[in-house]
């Protein structure tokens, strides 16, 4: 009996995130200056994500936006992998705070998802889609090249 109930709690809320990134998508499209910064193993190139062989069946995605145009962080931001929609748990991350002199508008700038593996590998990029802080626009996505490999084939910063 807990099973079946489990599992009607994890349809109505991935009915209700469905519904809920529909609804953000259609937001009216604004063009301006936006950082998004994906914690990748690489970030002397944070033009990509890199996609661990041999990994989980999940991956997490995790990083920072922000609007420098308003200073401040977004409402939602949402991860496009597949021709999937993904919405982004926020984050406080403390980190970009104190990069950005104490800008207490971007504590939980910071974005996390899990993203299944397999749609990660089928998937040339994955792209993030930024609502704005008072939910009246979206802003153009910006994309990351997926790009599999060893993952102890490359430098991880400490």
């Amino acid at each position: 009996m807990e099973s079946k109930y489990n599992d009607m709690v994890e349809l109505y809320n991935n009915l209700r995130n469905n519904i809920q990134i529909q609804f953000l998508l259609n937001l009216p499209l604004k063009n301006s200056r936006i950082i998004v910064h994906n914690d990748g193993p690489d970030t002397k190139n944070n033009n990509i994500y890199y996609i661990a062989i041999g990994s989980s069946d999940t991956q997490t995605v995790k990083g920072w936006a922000i609007d420098s145009e308003k200073e401040s962080d977004f409402s939602y931001v949402i991860a496009k992998c597949a021709d999937r929609y993904y919405l982004t748990e926020k984050v406080r991350r403390p980190d970009v705070v104190k990069a950005f002199k104490g800008e207490k508008n971007y504590e939980y700038c910071g974005y996390r998802v899990q993203i299944p593996t397999k749609s990660l590998e089928k998937s040339d990029v994955i792209s993030f889609i930024c609502i704005s802080k008072d939910m009246c626009f979206r802003h153009e996505p910006v994309e990351f090249i997926c790009k599999e490999v060893n993952i102890n084939e490359i430098d991880i910063p400490p």
